[in-house]
């Protein structure tokens, strides 16, 4: 099946449901078309058969081991096809690059990227149509995310996500989920820039004029804009969690809306509540003059990379005007599945080591995308979990 067309059947499910917030079975997928799905999510991915049996088991462990393989047999024969060098081909096969960070981090740290990194994969999970227990797996019974209720459920055109809260953590969650078609994500990727619609509420300083955000983000945060706001400031009005804070997530394209959702609840918010984000595998949301404005508000993003990702890649800081740049803070998952600092410079930019200091990124690149290998490092290699609809 074609992404657009495996897309259009995700979104059509997701459009079919009830818009209030109220647990229900009508427009869910069923238990078989679910299996589809997971099975057109593998097989677009990889190019490889995947069968029902593959995907009885969908922990973890399993869906790494699955990937592995299906990455595998993708490969091209030789690295010559993908014109690598055979330096750069060695890189790729055994993965090493554990000298570019600044070593791991703080076992605090550790523990909020852990059980954020949970709370992004649980966006990807099929279960929130039926019900809004919260049951989705090792996502739900883990020891960082135990004791999570669900507020609202939201998927209308190419947002999809959840808000809930955690009364032992004193926090609201926003999870944000990444597209189902990461490939037609990547090949599609919109590139134009607009003037930012954040920060008109008062609870932050305002954007300067020249910044500029990716349009399609920017859309896909607008539809469910209202929403969050709406949910979070449910939570919020209960005397006994007005103090909350709100930590907000999302992987690949989730966290791009995550990025900015972060800055559109602070505004909303001002003082009154924490905000704080963390993504995974974002790519790149606006230009330098919107990531030196996000350094200077009072909300921490924490960007987590991870080994050979290209997504957080993209779009290039080099694509003149566009002038595409991340903000701070970076964190580097390597080959250890290990948490790593990275080294922020004192001018703002970008950390060069992590994921940017990576060798011949050019070679990784046209490997990505000439082969379905990168989408093996864009799901499979952060720790804990894997990303995708496996609960």
């Amino acid at each position: 099946m074609r992404f657009s067309t495996f897309i259009t059947s995700c979104l059509l499910v997701a459009g079919s449901a009830r818009a209030a917030p109220q647990p229900s079975r009508v427009g869910a997928p069923t238990e078989a078309e679910i299996t589809a799905m997971r099975i057109q999510f593998l097989e677009s991915a990889y190019n490889q058969t995947v069968t029902p049996a593959m995907v009885e088991n969908v922990s973890s462990g399993a869906i790494r081991q699955l990937s592995a393989t299906l990455a595998e047999k993708s490969q091209p024969k030789t690295a010559k096809q993908v014109g690598l060098t055979a330096a750069a081909a060695k890189e790729l096969e055994f993965a090493g690059l554990a000298r570019n960070h600044a070593g791991p981090v703080d076992s605090a740290t550790n523990t909020a990227v852990l059980r954020s990194t949970m709370y992004a994969a649980a966006a990807y999970c099929f279960k929130w149509h039926f019900n809004w227990n919260w049951n989705c797996n090792e996502r739900c019974t883990n020891g960082l995310t135990d004791g999570t209720k669900m507020v609202d459920y939201f998927f209308k055109d190419s947002t999809t996500g959840f808000v809930a809260y955690n009364d032992a953590q004193k926090s609201v969650i926003v999870s944000f989920r990444g597209t189902l078609g990461p490939l037609n994500f990547f090949r599609d990727l919109q590139l134009n820039v607009v003037p930012l619609d954040i920060g008109k509420t008062g609870g932050i300083t305002p954007p300067p004029s020249d910044v500029r955000v990716h349009n399609g983000f920017q859309i896909t945060l607008e539809v469910a804009r209202e929403r969050v706001r709406k949910a979070v400031a449910g939570v919020l009005a209960n005397p006994a969690r007005a103090n909350y804070a709100v930590t907000v997530v999302g992987h690949s394209l989730g966290g791009a809306i995550a990025t900015l959702a972060s800055i559109d609840l602070k505004d909303f918010l001002g003082n009154k509540n924490t905000v704080n984000a963390y993504t995974f595998g974002a790519p790149r949301v606006g230009n330098e003059a919107f990531a030196k404005w996000v350094d200077s508000l009072p909300i921490t993003i924490s960007r987590i990379t991870a080994l050979h990702d290209p997504i957080p890649t993209v779009p290039r800081r080099e694509w003149y005007p566009l002038n595409y740049q991340h903000a701070n803070t970076e964190f580097y998952t390597d080959a250890g599945k290990t948490i790593n600092k990275c080294t922020e410079p004192a001018n703002g930019d970008e950390p060069a080591d992590c994921l940017n200091g990576e060798p011949d990124l050019i070679g990784r690149d046209i490997a990505s995308l000439l082969t379905p290998v990168w989408i093996f490092w864009h799901i499979n290699n952060y720790a804990k979990t894997v990303f995708g609809p496996w609960c």
